[in-house]
């Protein structure tokens, strides 16, 4: 094997650019160790400065994929590899983006027509089993939660048999 100063390049950043194999589609730094392919940026931190604990990751202060620099490598919790990608804008955080409501949200299977078509009907006395059946709904459960508003609450609810409408 090389010696492993051979396989960087020091940038003018202060990245060790690593020179050697590629794995995650080209993103990550790879080499043979012992018969085994290890991620660089591991082995240069294991190298530098000392054994990984089991479970953590090594991210990089740098944000740099192939810098194997120890100095620009920490020890993290998928958590805070997470946590450090949010804070640095590098990523979306699906907690801090606030869905569209109703049949503007991607993932809607049901129109906002037919969501105000299932509480009449409900509240008209149809069973979930036919609401199921008609809209396509898997669950008891989920019709239930359209019908009280858990889902769909952007929407006004229908009270009592005779269908008026409320808002919530």
């Amino acid at each position: 094997m090389k010696n492993f100063t051979d396989l960087y390049e020091v940038s003018e950043d202060g990245c060790w650019l690593w020179k050697g194999g590629r794995a995650s589609m080209g993103r990550y730094g790879c080499l043979k160790v012992d018969g085994k392919t290890v991620s660089a940026h591991r082995h240069s931190y294991e190298i530098h400065v000392g054994e990984i604990p089991e479970g953590m990751f090594i991210c990089h202060h740098c944000d740099v994929t192939l810098c194997v620099n120890p100095e620009h490598l920490f020890a993290g919790t998928a958590k805070q590899n997470y946590d450090d990608m949010i804070q640095k804008g590098r990523g979306p955080d699906p907690f801090a983006i606030k869905d569209e409501a109703g049949e503007k949200n991607a993932n809607a299977k049901l129109s906002d027509e037919q969501v105000l078509e299932i509480r009449r009907l409900r509240a008209s006395g149809t069973s979930y089993r036919h609401l199921k059946a008609k809209f396509g709904i898997k669950s008891n459960g989920h019709v239930r939660n359209i019908i009280t508003g858990k889902l769909w609450g952007h929407l006004p609810m229908y009270a009592g048999s005779a269908g008026r409408s409320v808002t919530r």
